[in-house]
Order: structure tokens, then C-alpha cells, then sequence
């Protein structure tokens, strides 16, 4: 005969209780609660109401194994959070509009919209100037006299319909 050993009872804190309960009541997905535990829709609704109205404990209620996949459900929805967090926090894919921009330029061009281009430049000075005011005096300073007389021009039009 083997010699008996003591087994310790299995422990289940109380906050892992009131979590994995709350999660139950709030956040779980019923259905897929019904499928994993093999419970009737019924009794699940009746231990779900148990739980909210604290006349029955989560562990009263429900088998060791089905505790184990309830928590288990409660994971996978953990780590479907996350994941959709860490998509959120990822910086977004930037395209460069610079390509786009020199094509609708070239059309423009081509279509003898000369005056538009300019004044899709005179926008970007503009943009230039609350933001970055050097970038924007070499660009400036690299126009002809004409071209910025247009654009002194065009942005006391702009500012006076603000």
C-alpha cells in the first residue's frame, strides 16, 4: 500500500471571483458561454441571475470545469482587447501624397489649370506659416517677384473671409 498524501484544496481568490463574475454578468458572450460549458440557455440565464441578485456564488454554481472554461472565455477575451489596442497604438501607415500631388499637378498643368497649382502652393505657404515660419520664407524667397506679389495678394483675400 502506498503511503496517502494530503492534497490542498484548490484556491480561487476573491478578486479573480469577483472579476471572472462581473465578466459573466457584463461583458460575456452568452452564446458562446451556452457552447463551452454545455449548459442549457436556461441555466445559464438562472446562475447569471443568481450571481447579479448575490443570492448564489459563481463557485457554487458552476462545476470546476466549468469555471476553467469560463476563465478560459474571459482570457480569450483579454487577449482580443489587447490586440485590438496594440492595432489602435500602432502609428498609421502615412501615405505619401507628394506622388498624388505632383500627378494632379502635372494633369492640371496639362489642362492649362496653371492658376489652381498656384494656388495649391499659396495654401501650403500658408499652411507653412503657423507652423514651421523659416520653411516657409525659403519658399517664399525662391518664388519670383510676380509670384509673391499674387501671393500677398491671394492671402489678404484668404484672411479678410476669415
Amino acid at each position: 500500500m502506498s503511503k496517502p498524501r494530503k492534497i490542498a484544496q484548490i484556491r480561487f481568490s476573491d478578486s479573480a471571483k469577483q472579476h471572472l463574475s462581473d465578466w459573466l454578468v457584463k461583458d460575456a458572450n452568452r452564446t458562446k458561454v451556452i457552447q463551452q460549458t454545455n449548459l442549457s440557455k436556461s441555466t445559464v440565464l438562472r446562475y447569471i441571475k443568481k450571481i447579479q441578485t448575490k443570492t448564489g456564488k459563481l463557485e457554487d454554481l458552476f462545476s470546476l470545469s466549468q469555471i476553467q472554461t469560463l476563465i478560459d472565455l474571459a482570457n480569450e477575451d483579454w487577449r482580443q482587447y489587447k490586440e485590438l489596442l496594440q492595432k489602435k497604438n500602432q502609428p498609421l501607415n502615412r501615405i505619401d501624397l507628394s506622388e498624388q500631388e505632383t500627378l494632379l499637378n502635372q494633369t492640371l498643368k496639362k489642362q492649362g489649370w496653371g492658376l489652381s497649382t498656384e494656388q495649391l502652393d499659396f495654401a501650403k505657404l500658408l499652411r507653412l506659416e503657423k507652423s514651421d515660419h523659416d520653411q516657409q520664407q525659403k519658399i517664399f524667397q525662391s518664388w519670383s517677384q510676380s509670384k509673391q506679389n499674387r501671393y500677398i495678394k491671394y492671402k489678404t483675400e484668404v484672411t479678410n473671409h476669415e
